[in-house]
Formats: C-alpha cells, structure tokens, sequence
C-alpha cells in the first residue's frame, strides 16, 4: 500500500549491501501521510511552466535546481540584512498602507480602510518614511520589504516586489557607488560565485563596474548625435524618424529619458552606473551644485536591466515643494505615474534633514542575475497569475 509520495517513518539499522550501497536494514514502516494525487513522471518532473508557477509545492518536489534558487534568494536577504547591519544601519518598519501613494512614480493600488472610512494606498516605495526617520534623528536605516504597483506585468515586472531601501546621512550618491560595489564583493564572497557569470547570451564580468553621466551616455553608447541629445524638438524628430512614438508635451529631461531607454539601456551588459539624471525625471533627487538642471543620482544597470536607483537625497522644503507641485502639474497633463503633493512630508523637511543619501536596490532582479534567471516568475514563490477562468474565457 505504499506508493511514490507517500511519507513514512522508517526505523532500523544502517548497512553496506554487495553493490558498496549505504542503506537501512527495515525493522519498522510507519505510514505518516498518504499522497492521493499522482505526483508528475519522475523522468521528465514538471515541464509545463504555468503548471509550475500555479503549484510551486509540485514545482519543489519535483525540481532539485529550483529548490536551489530559492535558497539562493534566501541566502542573499540573509546577507543582505547581515551586510548592512554589519555596516551600523538599523533595521526598520514603516507602513504598507499609505495615505498618499508617494515615494516613486508609478500607479498605486487602492485599498480600503472601514474603520476610519478612507482610502489608503498599498505603498510604492519606503522612501518617504525613511526619510522622517533621518529628520527624526536617525543616521543609517534599511527596510527590506514588499512593494506594490499596479502595472502592467513582463520578464522583470510583477505587482509586488521586493526591495531593499537603505538612507544614510551624511553621505553622498557618491559613496552609495562605493557601498554598493562592496555589497556586491559581498554577496559574491559568501556565496561563493564567481565573478564571471552567465546571463543568457552574455556573460557578466562583476568585477567591471563603471560611471558615465545620462547625457554623455546617450551619443557614447547609444549612438545619438550629439546635436539632439540637448535639443526637444530634434529628440522628437530623431524618435519620430526611428518611427518610436513620443508624447510632445514632454519635457526635455523626460525626452532625454526616452532616447535612454530607446537606445542605451540594453546595451549595458558589466555593471554601469548612470550617473546625473535630468531633475525632470527626479522628483527626489538633489541639484547638482555645478549644473541645476540635473540631479546627483545614479541608477545602476546590468544585463541591460536596472538594478538599483539612488541619489543624494533632496533636503530643500521649498525645492521639494515647488517639485511636488510640477508633479501635480504633470499629473493632471495626463500623467497618472506623476507623483503626489505630500505636504506632510515637506512639513518634515522643513525641520531639518542632514544631508542624505538613499537607495534601493530590486532583490528580485538581483536573484535573476545570480541564477541566471529570466522571468521574475522564476524567483517568486508564489508568481501573479491571471484565474484560470480568465485564460479560459
């Protein structure tokens, strides 16, 4: 009565059989749990790749190298967590439902709080209420959490993510370039990687990173001319003629923006840090004290995907204002990503934040990269599907 997937308790003694075999003499069977659903063909385990999302336990027992990715991720939380603790930031806890959907550009999801008869928003990002804490006293804190964005769903995106959102005073975008390559030498240490790995049909050379600002970028890699790159109206007619639609009430930033994501991004292959993005494009970042017209950010990539966004943290009230406000601007011109006034937050700043430096870093995308993954499904337990009665109808 014994059958494949059956779990029993075996008692008895251990020996070597004729064939050199470590096995157990049975002196005791004991059935603990009956399995009355055949698991998959041992041979071939479970191919079928909405079979394995929708039942990970069959995708678990059947698949010894997805066990292995899911320790993998674990391993890199754990050391995540330990790398920055190890450095003096503190573990934090900020809430996941917000009164306003702030701390990044991107649509919310809308839930409802009965007891208080509001809306509240699943948060987007950390970012805001990490902040308080710097205002409040605090000089390096971290959160590794779950974020939430209602958007569309691809290889790298789904509803909900995890991140690690980390702000330091004191500090600038620059040293979060040099914490971020030691966190990397890290990681690889303690897991024992080497620093050449695969990634689909390129290989990823992690003791190769490197900086270019935005603009330089955009003729040095992505082969714009350099006429364009600062003008609006030739970006629009270089889109136009590379038969890319482009919304003509952009601004010049958001443009440059676009001629990024249209010919740089997936060229960056070695780990590359962007550096210097257009103030139009961030909303939370500090001026350049050399050129107002960008921010001190950078954005690393690798792969061609983006890995981690930071940047010396805006601490002007009256800046951050007027941003807030262009913001609303832009949102009623039809942009529903554009970000919410947060007068709350500007109250904040208005009693003083030491000069900060803030980051967030994607794990999911980064356990992609480390196990040479290429759907976001493939390092979540437990994926967004569409019902099954969806598909069918």
């Amino acid at each position: 009565n014994i059958e494949v997937g059956d779990i029993v308790e075996i008692k008895g003694y251990p020996f070597v059989t004729g064939q050199g075999e470590l096995s157990l003499h049975a002196d005791d069977l004991k059935l603990l749990t009956k399995s009355i659903s055949p698991l998959p063909e041992k041979f071939h385990g479970v191919t079928d790749k909405e079979i394995r999302y929708r039942k990970r336990y069959l995708d678990l027992i059947m698949n010894s190298d997805v066990r292995k990715t899911f320790k993998i991720r674990s391993r890199v939380i754990s050391l995540t967590r330990r790398f920055f603790e190890d450095k003096g930031f503190l573990e934090v806890e900020t809430p996941m439902m917000h009164p306003i959907a702030g701390g990044a550009n991107a649509k919310p999801f809308v839930t409802h709080h009965n007891a208080l008869g509001i809306d509240r928003y699943l948060r987007i990002a950390p970012e805001l209420y990490l902040k308080r804490l710097i205002v409040g006293g605090f000089e390096a804190v971290f959160e590794i959490n779950r974020n939430f964005r209602n958007e569309g769903m691809d290889a790298t995106h789904n509803p909900e993510f995890t991140s690690i959102e980390f702000y330091w005073a004191y500090k600038t975008y620059k040293d979060l370039i040099e914490i971020t390559k030691e966190y990397f030498k890290y990681l690889f240490d303690h897991l024992n990687l080497p620093t050449q790995l695969p990634y689909g049909d390129v290989e990823v050379d992690f003791s190769r990173f490197s900086e270019i600002p935005l603009i330089e970028s955009l003729h040095v890699i992505g082969q714009v001319p350099k006429e364009v790159v600062n003008d609006k109206n030739k970006i629009i007619e270089f889109l136009s003629s590379k038969n890319i639609e482009v919304n003509n009430n952009m601004t010049l930033g958001q443009l440059q923006g676009e001629l990024f994501d249209e010919f740089v991004e997936d060229k960056l292959i070695n780990p590359t840090f962007i550096t210097e993005y257009p103030v139009d494009i961030s909303p939370l970042a500090r001026r350049s004290d050399e050129n107002p017209e960008i921010t001190e950010r950078f954005e690393l990539f690798i792969a061609g995907r983006e890995i981690a966004n930071a940047f010396s943290e805006l601490n002007d009230p009256v800046d951050q204002l007027e941003r807030f406000e262009a913001q609303g601007e832009a949102k009623q011109g039809g942009d529903d990503e554009a970000h919410e006034m947060d007068i709350d937050f500007v109250e904040a700043l208005s009693y003083g934040m030491a000069p900060t430096a803030g980051q967030g870093i994607g794990i999911d995308r980064l356990v992609m990269l480390l196990t040479n993954e290429h759907s976001i499904r493939d390092v979540l337990l437990f994926p967004a599907m569409k019902p099954i009665h969806t598909e069918e109808d």
